[in-house]
């Protein structure tokens, strides 16, 4: 699910875009509320959102400043801005800093919901292509020492944000993947070649049999060997 951020300092209008979205159709989930800048972006660097819907004009961190700063730590974030007729201009300028779209005050059903389907599609194919480069990154280089940080270089981005975006879209911690990936390499040579395991483990990206047998049991709730006599 998607988590969205709204900051506007008439509550009257962050209440309106509660209530008119249909948040669990798109997928998405409303992670907090802020009525000025400087809680906004506070709310933006600690729950980490993708989509953050803002006024282009407010109170304690202008609607600019807000974006330049947001979009700087967060590159990845999609921005959606509310604009009056009279601050055009500003909204034209805010595009230019990377916001997704904006929505012109009284703000209507039918465009907040077709504005956040089109962010909500695109922050979705953004997701799956590194998640796909990563996932063949894996399936290539199992066999070498692999690190959280290393496939982040992959994919271009910080630990912490893919770590929260590989297990959204994944359902599952990239740790897990990996080794789920080594386990069922483990699996195909214990059953198609006479490999010791001592040769095994390290052909896995192991380099402690200890580790290994662990992690082995714990897929199987069997040791190596009682796989192999089972299924080689």
């Amino acid at each position: 699910m998607l988590k969205v951020v709204i900051a506007d300092d008439e509550a009257r209008v962050c209440q309106l875009i509660l209530m008119l979205a249909d948040w669990d159709g798109l997928g998405m989930g409303v992670a907090g509320v802020a009525s000025n800048g400087l809680e906004a972006l506070e709310l933006v660097e600690r729950l980490h959102p993708d989509i953050l819907i803002t006024d282009i004009r407010r109170p304690g961190c202008h609607g600019l400043e807000l974006i330049e700063r947001a979009k700087g730590e967060f590159p990845q974030l999609e921005i959606v801005i509310i604009s009056g007729y009279a601050h055009f201009e500003f909204a034209q300028t805010a595009i230019k800093h990377g916001v997704g779209d904006y929505l012109i005050k009284p703000i209507k059903r039918e465009e907040l919901m077709a504005t956040l389907e089109k962010l909500g599609q695109r922050r979705h194919n953004d997701a799956i292509r590194p998640i796909r480069m990563v996932k063949q990154y894996v399936q290539e280089h199992y066999s070498q020492p692999i690190t959280l940080e290393s496939v982040c270089e992959v994919a271009g981005f910080s630990p912490s944000y893919f770590s929260t975006l590989f297990k959204k879209e994944t359902g599952e911690g990239f740790a897990k993947y990996l080794t789920h990936v080594r386990m069922e390499r483990a699996k195909e040579l214990l059953q198609q070649t006479n490999l010791p395991v001592s040769e095994i483990y390290v052909q896995v990206g192991y380099s402690d049999l200890k580790h290994f047998t662990q992690n082995f049991k714990k897929d199987t709730n069997l040791n190596p060997g009682q796989y192999r006599k089972l299924y080689g």
